[in-house]
């Protein structure tokens, strides 16, 4: 079998397809250290690994280590001629041997990480010297070979400037310290033209520097990067400034200084409008390259077209006229003459209207035409222009080559722009300039330039991404508020201002339904908007179109349902935390109310649980917070705590990643106990609390049963059977009964289990429960097995299945207590030592498990088909079967017949020569034993040990 090592990064060692694991790190250093040299003296080795012990257990503690190395990867993995030598067989090893990676690209392809990257060992001072040694000599090699093939390829007569920007960010990760490296990063970027990310690059190494060293980049990396912003703008040469109030948007600006110097040089200027959702950044990138503009050389007039006079003609040109051109004096004659017929255009004389508009459009023509100035029209909300204004506007930057504009809009679509400028774009007089949210990276980039580097942990940065999306405003505003202490989470008074602005230009019907839909705080479907708004179907998609339209919600569409959700989640939370407390709590238990109906006991019902719990809880609604609570944790115990259970059909696929750790099971637990006691508290003993009493005392016992705090858990099933009887619930008082049989199980006592079969078969026999009449059949086959009447017992296991297989439906739901009975038949050939018969039996079971996910029982299943082979004598197959259970084991996290897989598993380490970690899991079985306090298992020990002695006496 192969045998692959990887010794650049994390190191591995497979054999085959399964990763090797070594019981004793020592051997595995030893394994990595003769890879890297092929061969050394057992001196050495002894001295490498062991110099603070004597000679003689220095040579024994390496004598076991290299049979460790040989039991795991195989007897000709060492090769010796000489008894002092040992020689590692490289010609079985697939690997990276880097003393023969003489090429650079072949050893840069090769190096993945650090040589042994994370690799430690404890007491072996003289090994990790020169593992030390090593790692640096490699990374250096690695580093040399870089700029090796960067040099190479900066000598060709057509240079890939590509693969020179990813050797150069290969250099800056290994250092990002590395000016060189970045230099040539620059240089890369700057022959590809990609401006933006060479920008970024230096702002990141500058950020760098400043943090770390308290210094600037040296001259050489300064020129380069003076060199990227003149490459930009051919014809202007730049200088290095502070870009952090234009970070993310480099190259957009660059564009607006490019186009300026065209317009500067009385060349046709193209007018821009920037796009973009509220908050996005576009005020901040106009306003970055207005600031920047001589002011003696050009006349900025800054305007809003407001919603309310879109109605208005000439509304914008009005409001510019008396609040820009008036205050700049562009022309005092034409300055007082057009204000004179703005008085006489707001009369209602319709005789003159129509001569008065058309000298107002003449009149602002010429007074365009004639000025001497240079004019940049900074226009906010472009959109909503009135239509004389637009038509105006665009004549005016059609034949007029000393005016352009700077628009912005928070409508995304360029379309809807364009349609109202068709003469600009066809002249392609008109661009725009699309601003998108950052992606996590760049906001995490951001954040480490704003932040002082003791603020920065992986934490805040996940936090910073999911408050703000990207957004650029409420990033500004999170940085500010952890800056001065305050909680980054909460609105501040500027997000009221800029939310307010947002909301007020909704309709009424609009505003009501955003607030209800703000009660979601994911997504939630047109249905449910439906089933909880007064508005009438056809008038509600309206109103949800208008709130799609102004970018307040956003739609998706799953599994065929048409969902909708906020476009931030800040604005949800304003929405929402801006209504009363009272209206809230009744909207939330509406909503639960809704979703109860959607219950169908099926998988699905799994989410729905979440959703009410959620809704209730935020109504103040515990008692049916605590009963959904107790459903959905008991749907998961149910399947992870049961040793078999009863499955709804989709089941399998809904819990095979949900089996919970004793962590995840003891919080949930704590956490529905403090709910149960404030219920309790609040509403007094009424029955459904009792019932959310009783489900929680079964949950908890079960648990503790499981864990083997028998008396303890006992306490908590009794308490659950005394409820149950004081309140005529047979179900309860069945489920109760059963988690005793299950105690009686764990701790090998069949009369007391005979007991609690009784009491459990009189209620099913009474209230004509079929299918539970069978899952105590299977009790009852147990029970038999315990007393040593087998006959008796596979009867009644027989009988068990048939009343599981009376139909597919039927077979589907109580799989696994089928599973379980042919379990038991199989335990009792194994006992009798049937063994083939047993495998048949155990085999069937184990395909249910596999079909069903269901680990709890998969690992019982394999485990004694493990102890069958092993008595069979085939060890082999005995181990597969064990090491499946020790899967199956770690999945679920749980104590049950551990001691059992410890044992078996023990005893074949002990088999296969590896004696240590054979006796270890003996040893560990023990303890496991003693703490279920399992007279077999303790039984079971005491034989292994004695076989182990045998096996060992037997060599």
């Amino acid at each position: 079998m192969s045998i692959v090592c990887n010794i650049f990064g994390i190191p591995s060692i497979k054999k085959g397809n399964a990763e090797v694991s070594f019981p004793y790190k020592k051997a595995k250093a030893i394994f990595f250290y003769l890879l890297v040299n092929n061969h050394s003296t057992r001196d050495e080795l002894a001295s490498l690994f062991w110099d603070e012990l004597s000679d003689s257990l220095a040579k024994k503690n390496l004598r076991n280590a290299l049979y460790q190395i040989r039991s795991l990867l195989g007897d000709d993995i060492l090769l010796s001629s000489e008894k002092s030598l040992v020689v590692l067989n490289t010609d079985i090893i697939t690997y990276t041997n880097p003393e023969a990676l003489s090429e650079p690209e072949v050893f840069i392809k090769a190096y993945k990480g650090e040589f042994l990257q994370g690799f430690s060992i404890k007491n072996a001072p003289l090994f990790e010297q020169w593992y030390t040694q090593a790692k640096q000599q490699y990374k250096e090699k690695y580093i040399q070979n870089l700029y090796t093939s960067i040099n190479e390829e900066k000598a060709k007569s057509e240079i890939n400037w590509n693969k020179i920007i990813k050797y150069a960010k290969l250099l800056t990760e290994v250092d990002d310290f590395d000016e060189k490296a970045y230099q040539i990063l620059l240089e890369g970027y700057k022959n590809t033209k990609a401006y933006s990310q060479a920008i970024e690059s230096y702002n990141k190494l500058k950020s760098t520097l400043e943090r770390e060293l308290g210094i600037e980049p040296d001259e050489a990396t300064t020129t380069i990067f003076n060199e990227v912003l003149d490459a930009m703008n051919e014809k202007r040469q730049n200088t290095v400034s502070d870009f952090s109030e234009s970070f993310g948007k480099y190259s957009q600006l660059r564009l607006l200084e490019q186009n300026q110097e065209e317009f500067m040089l009385d060349k046709p200027p193209t007018s821009f409008v920037i796009l973009g959702e509220a908050g996005i950044g576009k005020s901040n990138l106009i306003s970055n390259f207005l600031n920047r503009l001589d002011k003696k050389t050009v006349l900025i007039f800054k305007s809003k077209c407001i919603k309310t006079q879109k109605n208005h003609p000439y509304s914008y040109f009005k409001n510019l006229l008396v609040n820009e051109i008036g205050d700049k004096a562009l022309i005092n004659s034409w300055n007082e003459h057009l204000k004179s017929i703005i008085s006489m255009m707001e009369g209602n004389e319709e005789s003159i209207l129509d001569l008065m508009e058309s000298f107002f459009w003449d009149a602002f023509v010429a007074m365009f035409k004639d000025s001497n100035s240079k004019i940049i029209l900074y226009i906010e909300d472009i959109h909503n222009m009135d239509e004389k204004s637009r038509n105006l506007l665009e004549y005016l930057l059609t034949n007029n080559i000393s005016t352009y504009m700077i628009g912005s809009s928070s409508i995304k679509d360029k379309n809807m722009i364009s349609k109202q400028f068709l003469a600009l774009i066809e002249n392609q007089r008109l661009e725009f300039i699309s601003l998108s949210r950052w992606d996590y990276s760049k906001v995490k980039l951001f954040i480490s330039q704003q932040l002082p580097k003791h603020m920065q942990t992986e934490t805040l940065f996940d936090d910073v991404y999911f408050e703000t999306q990207g957004n650029f405003l409420f990033i500004k505003y999170y940085v500010a508020a952890v800056l001065s202490g305050k909680d980054p989470k909460r609105i501040s008074s500027d997000m009221v201002f800029y939310f307010e602005e947002r909301l007020n230009d909704l309709s009424n019907p609009a505003q009501d339904v955003a607030k209800l839909i703000s009660f979601f705080f994911e997504d939630t479907s047109f249905e449910m908007i439906n089933s909880l708004s007064d508005i009438k179907e056809s008038k509600l998609i309206d109103v949800i179109q208008e709130l799609t339209d102004k970018d307040i919600l956003k739609e998706s569409i799953q599994n065929d349902s048409i969902r909708f959700s906020f476009t931030h989640p800040k604005l949800r939370q304003y929405i929402y935390e801006s209504q009363t407390e009272i209206k809230r709590r009744f909207i939330h238990n509406q909503i639960g109310d809704v979703i109860e109906k959607q219950l169908h006991d099926k998988p699905a019902d799994m989410d729905l649980y979440h959703r009410l719990i959620f809704h209730y809880m935020r109504g103040a609604n515990k008692v049916k917070a605590l009963d959904y609570s107790v459903k959905s944790l008991n749907r998961y115990l149910n399947y992870s705590h049961e040793l078999f259970p009863i499955l709804a059909s989709g089941d399998e696929a809904l819990f095979k990643d949900a089996y919970m750790s004793r962590k995840q099971t003891q919080a949930y637990l704590l956490e529905i106990e403090n709910l149960l006691k404030e219920v309790r508290q609040k509403e007094g003993q009424t029955r459904d609390v009792i019932i959310g009493e009783i489900a929680f005392l079964h949950m908890k016992g079960r648990y503790l049963i499981r864990e083997g705090s028998y008396e303890e858990g006992t306490k908590y099933i009794n308490e659950m059977i005394s409820k149950s009887i004081e309140i005529n619930d047979d179900d309860y008082a069945l489920e109760a009964y059963k988690q005793m049989i299950y105690y009686c199980i764990q701790i090998s006592e069949a009369d007391k289990m005979q007991e609690y079969i009784q009491l459990a078969l009189d209620i099913a026999i009474r209230r004509n429960y079929h299918k539970e009449t069978g899952i105590i059949l299977r009790f009852k086959g147990l029970y038999y097995i315990l007393k040593k009447e087998y006959t008796l017992a596979r009867e009644v296991l027989t009988s068990s299945i048939n009343t599981f297989t009376i139909s597919k439906e039927v077979a589907e739901k109580y799989a696994l207590n089928i599973a379980a009975a042919y379990n038991y038949i199989g335990e009792i050939h194994r006992i009798n030592n049937n063994y083939h018969e047993a495998i048949i039996a155990y085999e069937k079971a184990i395909e249910i498990g596999k079909s069903k996910n269901a680990y709890t029982s998969l690992m019982v299943f394999c485990i004694n088909a493990g102890q069958a082979m092993y008595h069979k004598k085939d060890y082999d197959k005995a181990k597969e079967y064990l090491d499946y259970a020790k899967h199956c084991q770690s999945m679920v996290d749980i104590l049950w017949k551990k001691a059992v897989l410890d044992v078996y598993l023990g005893l074949i380490y002990i088999i296969n020569k590896d004696k240590a970690s054979g006796m270890k899991l003996i040893k560990t079985a023990e303890t496991e034993a003693k703490k279920m306090k399992n007279p077999e298992e303790i039984g079971l020990v005491a034989w292994a040990k004695q076989e182990a002695k045998a096996h060992l006496e037997s060599r």
